[in-house]
């Protein structure tokens, strides 16, 4: 159907928002970013102005090349198709970003303007049918079928294609993932991304596609230890890991990752009173761990819509098979800063199940317990409805594992029994699979080293490295704070 012609037969102005698509081009050549959140709602064709038009279409060229985004790359791009004298030449592409100060508002602006798009898209509809229905040479069977035609490719104007599927095709799919867990077997291995732990392993097969996980537990329990664990061991099977630190710098994170390939003790690390073995295992350890592909986001309080975005850019660069988020309540979520805490950590938990979903990789969610299993007499083993802030985050996982420490309750309650069957609990820890959508739940062990920077398998022989006698160490241990 013509775009806007039959419009004018009404005599009135086609529904529009010039100010709105003004808005949008000016935001998304200020924050590039947004733009992967407005190509789900907005074609070139949704504009209405043919400059804007122009102009969107050269901004989605770019960001599809993996391109920057701003003033000067649309107008290159413009003039390399050449269309920049067309939207008005560059004065009027700067004017543009002058127009809006950030992008806050422009989803909904996005919205607006799709409004406007599906509202000329109707009334052409409703023009050309009306001339149709009046053309005797046609028959109705034929009108009919073209108005339905016409209506369905409106419906998916509004709200996409849908994502129904025949349940052959589904079969098929189905099948295919049998067939490749079973070559998996064969050869050994499992079917999803390794954990750190074989117990583990044996419980999940690995982390599988589009699987929300969440390691949940009170502080101190070793959560961040262990997620960043999951990211070394997945990079060492080949797969691009992205971190999102929204606590810990990015230099923090990768001194635990360094130290617990080294097994140094940390806070010789820290203070920089190590031997000559520690710092060539130190070197070793970094020579191992150069060329992983783990990317780390250490943008405080960041935002759902952000963390989708850089997913998105960073998947079609190949860079992103797995997500890890550190931690859940400390992420923000555009539009519900006026809600209480239960319902923007529900919207948060929604979010990152979606992001699972949409780019068909599983994402990790560290998440705080609250402090009703330390209030619990006896047995302070944390339990789902410890889960803090929201009940939506049990709801959303597939998975959820709660990590626990007796040693740690030990040190600070001498009532409580840190022995269990007669064995110290020290350096062992506990996970439990509290539920798994999958698959069985339970719990397996595992230990830590002593500074909480290295976990492995709870049957695994491991020698810690301790320094030796070095003189210049001898000569510094009396000074030490530890």
């Amino acid at each position: 159907m013509d775009k806007v012609n039959n419009i004018v037969d009404f005599g009135r102005i086609p529904p529009q928002a010039i100010d709105m698509e003004e808005a949008i081009l000016g935001a998304v050549m200020i924050e590039s970013r947004m733009i992967d959140d407005l190509q789900e709602l907005l074609t070139p064709e949704s504009f209405y102005k043919e400059e804007h038009i122009k102009i969107y279409s050269a901004i989605l060229e770019l960001w599809r090349d993996n391109k920057a985004v701003d003033i000067l790359t649309v107008t290159e791009q413009l003039k390399k198709t050449k269309e920049l004298e067309d939207v008005g030449g560059r004065l009027y592409i700067a004017q543009l970003t002058g127009k809006v100060s950030s992008a806050a508002n422009i989803t909904e602006h996005a919205q607006i303007v799709k409004q406007k798009f599906l509202q000329r898209q109707l009334i052409t509809y409703a023009s050309d049918l009306n001339k149709t229905a009046f053309d005797d040479s046609l028959d109705v069977a034929d009108i009919i079928d073209s108005a339905n035609s016409g209506l369905n490719n409106i419906t998916e104007s509004a709200y996409g294609k849908g994502g129904i599927l025949s349940f052959e095709d589904c079969l098929a799919e189905s099948l295919s993932e049998l067939e490749t867990r079973e070559a998996a077997a064969k050869e050994g291995k499992i079917s999803g991304i390794p954990t750190p732990l074989k117990d583990l392993d044996k419980k999940l097969y690995g982390w599988q596609r589009s699987n929300l996980i969440v390691v949940a537990g009170r502080p101190g329990m070793g959560k961040t230890s262990f997620v960043l664990a999951v990211a070394k061991t997945a990079a060492k099977a080949g797969k691009a890991v992205v971190i999102f630190s929204l606590e810990m710098s990015e230099i923090r994170l990768t001194d635990r990752i360094l130290v617990g390939e080294a097994d140094v003790n940390y806070e010789r690390y820290q203070s920089g009173f190590i031997n000559k073995e520690e710092k060539q295992a130190i070197i070793d350890a970094g020579d191992r761990l150069r060329k992983l592909k783990i990317n780390i986001d250490p943008t405080a309080a960041a935002s759902m819509d952000y963390i989708k975005a850089r997913c998105r850019i960073l998947q079609r660069k190949g860079l992103c098979d797995m997500v890890i988020l550190d931690y859940l309540q400390l992420a923000t979520i555009t539009g519900l800063e006026k809600r209480n805490r239960e319902q923007e950590v529900s919207g948060m938990s929604a979010r990152t199940k979606a992001l699972a979903k949409d780019l068909n990789i599983p994402v990790m969610d560290v998440s705080q317990l609250n402090r009703s299993c330390e209030l619990r007499g006896g047995d302070k083993r944390p339990q789902l409805s410890d889960l803090r802030e929201s009940g939506a985050i049990e709801q959303d996982a597939d998975i959820v594992l709660m990590f626990y420490r007796a040693e740690k309750y030990a040190e600070n309650d001498k009532s409580f029994d840190s022995f269990e069957g007669g064995m110290s609990t020290k350096g062992i820890g506990e996970i439990s699979i509290a539920k798994n959508r999958e698959g069985a739940t339970g719990k397996i062990k595992f230990r830590y080293n002593e500074s909480l920077t290295r976990i492995y398998d709870y049957m695994e022989v491991f020698e810690p490295l301790h320094p030796k006698n070095d003189d210049v160490i001898d000569a510094m241990d009396e000074n030490l704070p530890f």
